[in-house]
């Protein structure tokens, strides 16, 4: 959408991606003039939105002509398989445009984490350090915290050390992804932290323990070592946790781990 003619404050749609432009209601929102600004300096960009009958119209990020052809072409693709999802939204990690960057976190969020460990990261350590600190990005912070785990540079490795003890000692909002990272990072010593820090820890709330139920999961369908210990640690858990037996039942089953049953 853009400026609708006429109307400068309002929108108008001028490109569907996919469905009917027919059946399109006119769209709500007022143009905003930071938005109105940019449209103005740039006329290539335009405004992404969604429209439907359930929903109604929702408004998305301002993207340039390049994120647009792209757009064009989803409709076409099976993303249905998230390894496809991967390799088609892996490589905009990272763009520099951040209406793509968000886009390619989005759909990467929303992968299982075995896939996603098949991604080379291209997370900025910097872009991180800011992003993780500021509310507009809090809802990506878990998978930007995923894929910080998956860096081999030992920069970013000792990073994810010293925040997952940061978020292990106080509780902190995204232990599990920090939880994740670490085992990511160290493998069986990651495993020996967690259940040394965490679990062995009987002060721990149920919300902690349940997070280091959810890394423990991300890491048991795995068939090698640590995915081993991870599904034995599960075992143990679900006898001293039994809130906790559908999550632990659905990570050893994708295990394939039926000694539980």
């Amino acid at each position: 959408v853009e400026a609708a003619p006429g109307d400068p404050f309002r929108f108008a749609p001028v490109s569907v991606l996919k469905g009917e432009a027919a059946v399109l209601p006119a769209v709500p929102f007022l143009l905003d003039r930071q938005t109105a600004a940019r449209l103005d300096l740039d006329p290539s960009l335009a405004v992404l939105g969604t429209w439907s009958e359930a929903g109604g119209w929702r408004r998305f990020d301002i993207v340039s002509a390049d994120l647009a052809a792209f757009l064009r072409g989803i409709p076409a693709l099976d993303l249905s398989d998230p390894r496809t999802r991967l390799d088609v939204f892996g490589p905009m990690q990272g763009h520099p445009d951040e209406a793509a960057d968000r886009m390619a976190l989005v759909e990467l969020a929303s992968l299982p984490y075995p896939v996603l460990r098949g991604l080379e990261p291209r997370i900025d350590r910097r872009a991180f350090a800011g992003r993780i600190m500021d509310p507009v990005w809090t809802d990506w912070a878990p998978v930007m915290i995923l894929l910080m785990g998956l860096s081999d540079d030992p920069a970013d490795q000792t990073l994810v050390r010293r925040a997952s003890e940061a978020a292990a000692r106080e509780g902190r909002r995204n232990l599990a992804p920090w939880a994740t990272a670490r085992i990511e990072v160290d493998g069986l010593e990651g495993l020996d932290w967690l259940e040394r820090v965490i679990l062995a820890d009987e002060a721990r709330t149920g919300s902690e323990v349940r997070d280091a139920g959810l890394a423990l999961a991300s890491h048991a369908p795995r068939q090698d070592a640590v995915g081993a210990r991870a599904r034995q640690t599960m075992g143990d858990l679900a006898r001293r946790h039994p809130d906790l037996a559908g999550l632990i039942a659905a990570a050893l089953m994708d295990g394939g781990d039926w000694s539980l049953a």
